[in-house]
């Protein structure tokens, strides 16, 4: 898929920013910035679209859509519109979005691959089993890949089933957690059933390129970035993507960024 117009107005806005918090990333939009102080804790602040029957996406709130709110508009609108057709494609969790308006956590990220100078030069990334959100109920996720650079090799994204994550609990009824070791994990990724026609644990790999968009459910699947390379010696490569982290409608609603802003501003 090709969105030209994004990698600009995301170049641009990640030198004004310089948001570098550790060597390996930039964050150009970080969801984590844009939080609401809650009961239980912070929460990330999202903003909302009313999806229309035509696969049209309006971003709702203008300049309290988001705390960049061009940006939003210009950027989270037309990779959720390219989105929406994969989304109704979901079936856990079935999200059905006609005439709905969709609470959305808009986040840019650069991953930053060093030059390989030598053979002790640490030119590779490798990502954490991970899945997204945490007092906020993701129920799916959109990625969409604007730039890669060319002397990255590798870089797939790999998902399994979440059974060995949903299954783990510390406490009163289970104390299984400890029991989760990286060789329990490997051998339920990669081991057979019984009957040799697939593995303990469904798990698969999408390979990324320029141009990707990727749409997954975050109640099923976990996921990672598997190890990439960068092969240039002179220079330092990335691969810079927009995040979208879809809410789910069933829910308890967050509060959005249009009435988070909105009481900031409110007089005391």
């Amino acid at each position: 898929m090709d969105l030209p117009s994004l990698r600009p107005l995301l170049d641009a806005h990640a030198t004004r920013t310089a948001d570098r918090p550790i060597p390996r990333y930039q964050m150009i939009v970080d969801p984590n910035l844009f939080v609401r102080e809650e009961k239980d804790g912070a929460a990330w602040v999202p903003c909302e679209f009313d999806v229309h029957a035509n696969g049209m996406a309006q971003l709702v709130g203008a300049d309290r859509s988001h705390v960049f709110p061009q940006l939003a508009e210009q950027v989270a609108t037309p990779v959720l519109e390219a989105a929406l057709p994969l989304l109704a494609k979901l079936r856990r969790p079935r999200l059905l979005l006609d005439g709905r308006k969709l609470q959305v956590v808009f986040k840019a990220q650069r991953i930053i691959v060093p030059p390989s100078t030598g053979a002790s030069a640490d030119s590779e990334y490798v990502g954490l089993w991970h899945v997204d959100g945490h007092r906020e109920h993701v129920a799916a996720v959109v990625l969409y890949y604007y730039k890669v650079d060319p002397s990255l090799q590798g870089g797939d994204m790999e998902f399994c089933g979440r059974e060995p994550m949903d299954v783990l609990a510390i406490g009163d009824c289970s104390n299984n957690y400890n029991g989760l070791k990286a060789n329990r994990l490997r051998t339920a990724l990669r081991s057979q059933t019984e009957d040799g026609t697939d593995t303990a644990v469904q798990n698969c790999r999408v390979p990324v390129a320029e141009g990707t968009l990727l749409v997954f459910s975050n109640y099923q699947m976990a996921h990672r970035v598997l190890r990439m390379v960068n092969n240039n010696a002179e220079a330092e490569a990335s691969r810079d993507f927009v995040a979208l982290f879809i809410i789910d409608p069933a829910a308890k609603p967050l509060v959005p960024a249009r009435v988070h802003l909105a009481n900031s501003v409110l007089p005391s």
